[in-house]
């Protein structure tokens, strides 16, 4: 009833001081039918209220509003009927017993523009899965680095881009030095004084059957590299997050019987650039539950990795492997550096077993 006597004070300061019995509508007669709403409410509520005793009150209210307000001219009629809006809320319609039941309006579709658009990095590594990429399950430890919470291969490779520059530093031609060029493979060293010991580079171009993944899949399984690496004594996956980074331990022959055979511990991380092109990022690390086997030396990958680059022949692949690796133990670095070239061996002897895979 106090709201009531509020919300009539309201009405009555824009009702004109002369109002026509003709009158259309007027807030006395608006009220009343809100009060009246009112009275049949609380009479349905509770048996003690009596509709007489109720008009009693409204009669109260209506002359005390009155008493209580100086009437002001309405300026606008079209200010009444906000204000009567604004009020008197439209009462709910009767439901019909015999309509039908409305059907449920569609979701409203959510516009292009507010949907949450998939970072790049994710969305390429999820169509690598969709091509034919094997996802290996989650294997080892996880690093703090892909511990956080809401963490995406764009904001891992963000985080690690001074590593990806790095790679990528290696691919200009500026300062490289023609060694050779073995089965279509060209091999080449830089002598860099940020360097400890020379660094290599070897390119050349590679067959697939269907696509990127199967060169990626080949290079980052360890346990098959035994297929195309003839210098590899064994080698064992450590940690494996895709699509963040893989660990992996490899023990490799020396290439002379009075040098001592090596290993290294590898950390590859994996970027996708907008062209079409794979960055594999490969540095040596330390895993605590790993220890130094006194049968081999504890080589290190300062930086390395590889660069595969899309051509016009979707089925063809340019690939570059390179990097910087310091041998450790006895070795002098002058004789490390006369060696390094022999790293990229390798490439070519992938190379080769990719493209019998293809032929076959």
């Amino acid at each position: 009833l106090k709201q009531l006597h509020t919300a009539f004070k309201q009405l009555l300061r824009f009702e004109p001081a002369q109002s026509s019995s003709s009158s259309s509508f007027s807030s006395r007669t608006m009220f009343s039918c809100c009060y009246a709403s009112e009275v049949n409410k609380a009479a349905e509520g509770s048996p003690y209220y009596a509709a007489e005793s109720l008009r009693n009150e409204y009669d109260s209210i209506e002359n005390k509003a009155e008493a209580e307000v100086n009437l002001v001219p309405l300026a606008d009629a079209k200010q009444e009927e906000a204000v009567t809006k604004e009020l008197v809320p439209t009462p709910a319609p009767v439901p019909d017993a015999d309509a039908q039941p409305a059907q449920e309006a569609p979701p409203a579709s959510v516009p292009d523009e507010a949907k949450v658009e998939e970072p790049f990095q994710d969305m390429s590594a999820r169509l690598l899965l969709e091509k034919g990429a094997s996802k290996a399950p989650p294997m080892g430890k996880r690093r703090p680095s892909t511990s956080l919470p809401d963490l995406t291969l764009e904001k891992y490779v963000s985080t690690h881009d001074n590593i990806f520059k790095e790679l990528l530093s290696f691919e200009p031609m500026d300062g490289w030095n023609f060694k050779c060029e073995t089965e279509g493979t060209k091999i080449y060293t830089k002598n860099d004084p940020k360097r400890p010991n020379a660094c290599f580079k070897a390119t050349c171009e590679m067959s697939v059957k269907s696509g990127v993944h199967e060169i990626i899949e080949n290079l980052t399984d360890v346990s098959n590299r035994k297929n195309w690496d003839e210098m590899l004594i064994s080698g064992k996956q450590l940690q494996s997050h895709y699509p963040f980074y893989r660990m992996s331990l490899t023990q490799l022959k020396a290439p002379s019987a009075i040098v001592s055979n090596r290993d290294l511990i590898i950390l590859g991380r994996m970027k996708f650039e907008q062209d079409g092109s794979i960055l594999l990022s490969m540095q040596s690390t330390t895993d605590p539950d790993t220890p130094e086997d006194p049968n081999f030396v504890r080589a290190e990958m300062i930086v390395g990795g590889y660069i595969i680059r899309p051509t016009a022949n979707p089925k063809v692949f340019t690939v570059t492997w390179c990097g910087c690796v310091n041998p450790n133990g006895w070795i002098p670095s002058f004789v490390a550096s006369l060696v390094a070239w022999k790293q990229g061996l390798t490439l070519p002897r992938f190379a080769k077993y990719m493209n019998s895979r293809t032929s076959s």
